[in-house]
């Protein structure tokens, strides 16, 4: 939801298989996510435009998106509704890397083998 969450995340997934993609808004992370098929969307719930609920109810109604793991990084403590929703992982902020590291690798994102750097996606 702002610039610096955006920049956090972006290091802590350095050392994964994951390539980054980042939305502004609700509206553009279901664009991306419809377009892209990633193999996991980060969300965060206060979210500009759409909000990280209506994200995810929109994600998860479309047979193209209903399957990519949604993992859930947010300062709203409501875990029972973002899981209702569809979130596999609800996260609360401040996350901490190695917590946002395991919930990625429980929805089959791996991290690179320990002092293995991975190169960036396409």
């Amino acid at each position: 939801d702002d610039r610096s969450s955006l920049d956090l995340m972006a290091a802590y997934l350095e050392d994964t298989t994951a390539r980054l993609e980042r939305a502004q808004d609700g509206a553009e992370a279901i664009r991306l996510a419809q377009a892209l098929r990633p193999d996991v969307v980060v969300l965060d719930i206060r979210l500009p435009r759409l909000d990280g609920w209506q994200v995810m109810s929109a994600l998860r109604a479309d047979v193209s998106t209903a399957d990519i793991p949604i993992v859930v990084t947010t300062v709203v403590d409501e875990r029972a509704r973002g899981l209702a929703l569809g979130a596999e992982e609800y996260l609360l902020k401040p996350v901490r890397r190695e917590d946002l590291l395991d919930a990625l690798a429980r929805v089959g994102v791996p991290r690179a083998p320990e002092g293995e750097q991975l190169a960036p996606g396409p």
